[in-house]
């Protein structure tokens, strides 16, 4: 055998495992179920500047708050500075479903504003809202919002929040009134796309988490492939972290003093991972995911591209294989072939009113679902 096929036959072997992890992430072979999972029982509900509302949350009695970017494709294609905003969708009330835009009462009108992931928080009767602002191409931030009055769906900005390490943010939760966790979905930054390009061709685990306190910030998770949504459990001991390029769930305990997270295990859900909900009374994780990868490249190249949408609930393991060591399970919710709303990130569930709530990248309005 020639040295030149003993090379080959070496250089196969080391590509073998990450190729194959790449092929499968990426629904080469998978396809959309017929008849479609969870999908029977949804109406779109559409508004003024409603829509590309990636992130969504699920606050309490029916009410639902959304991050909401119209022009978010035009804006990485630097053609539309239009900013985006915040919404109210108000479920509880007979009938049609009311949405409400949120107003700034002391923010300036000049104040670029293109939110991306945001995260709730509740203290002592008041809400903050924490959202990623992608001010722009080179210069992110969070902003922090109190919700002033709810009935009149009015906000007080009280903080923005700027850092070296917050570098290509995707998504964050709250864990304090100025304490949060941030993805950093690349390594490299908005304004070198071919690296970033490379970066994730190569699936690279090169980027992090950040954690900051209210007066620095830190890594706090690091040798990722990027990470994208990032949740706590109820009492906020543990930290969920969804990786898109390897298709895993990582799950993390957190040191309430120092923001430090150890990895305690991970759930290989083997989709392109998005963000990442939390139902309040089970604890399960309600996991977007971008089941046809290449139909969700062509779906970020053209927003008429329809790309497939799957929602997977992660829980406790209760089957017999739990003594196995296998700790968690998973299940598919929804999953469809994304014609009526597609390029789904996010879906946040209400356990009272059993409403399962969507939001996409970039299609119009959020769906609601009854589960």
């Amino acid at each position: 055998m020639s040295k030149y096929l003993v090379g080959f036959v070496i250089l196969l072997a080391l590509l073998y495992s990450p190729l194959k992890q790449y092929i499968t992430i990426m629904g080469a072979f998978r396809s959309v179920p017929e008849p479609p999972v969870g999908s029977s029982n949804c109406r779109l509900v559409t508004y003024p500047g409603l829509a590309a509302c990636e992130d969504v949350s699920f606050y309490k009695d029916g009410l639902f708050i959304a991050s909401c970017h119209p022009t978010r494709f035009q804006f990485v294609a630097q053609s539309n500075n239009t900013n985006g905003n915040l919404f109210l969708l108000d479920l509880k009330t007979p009938g049609a479903p009311e949405v409400h835009p949120f107003k700034v009462e002391n923010q300036n009108e000049e104040n670029s504003f293109h939110p991306h992931g945001m995260s709730l928080y509740e203290k002592d009767d008041s809400l903050y809202i924490f959202v990623i602002n992608h001010a722009n191409l080179s210069y992110n931030v969070i902003d922090i919002f109190l919700v002033s009055d709810l009935s009149t769906y009015t906000l007080k900005h009280i903080r923005r929040i700027a850092d070296p390490l917050i570098r290509t943010p995707n998504d964050l939760v709250a864990v304090g009134i100025d304490k949060f966790y941030v993805t950093n979905d690349h390594y490299f930054p908005a304004t070198s796309q071919l690296l970033q390009i490379a970066e994730m061709f190569s699936t690279a685990p090169i980027s992090d988490a950040v954690y900051c306190d209210g007066d620095k910030c830190q890594v706090a998770a690091k040798n990722l492939a990027s990470p994208n949504g990032i949740n706590t459990n109820h009492d906020q001991s543990v930290v969920y972290l969804a990786e898109t390029l390897t298709g895993k769930v990582r799950f993390y305990d957190r040191n309430p003093e120092t923001g430090d997270l150890y990895e305690t295990g991970a759930i290989e859900l083997d989709n392109l991972l998005d963000n990442i909900e939390v139902d309040r009374v089970t604890g399960e994780l309600f996991v977007a995911a971008h089941p046809l990868g290449l139909k969700t490249f062509a779906h970020l190249a053209n927003p008429e591209s329809r790309s497939p949408v799957r929602i997977i609930k992660v829980s406790n393991n209760t089957k017999a294989d739990l003594f196995l060591g296998v700790k968690y399970m998973s299940q598919d919710v929804i999953f469809n072939d994304g014609v009526q709303f597609g390029g789904v990130a996010t879906g946040t569930y209400d356990p009272h009113g059993k409403h399962l709530v969507l939001g996409a990248i970039f299609d119009q309005g959020l769906l609601v679902c009854n589960n």
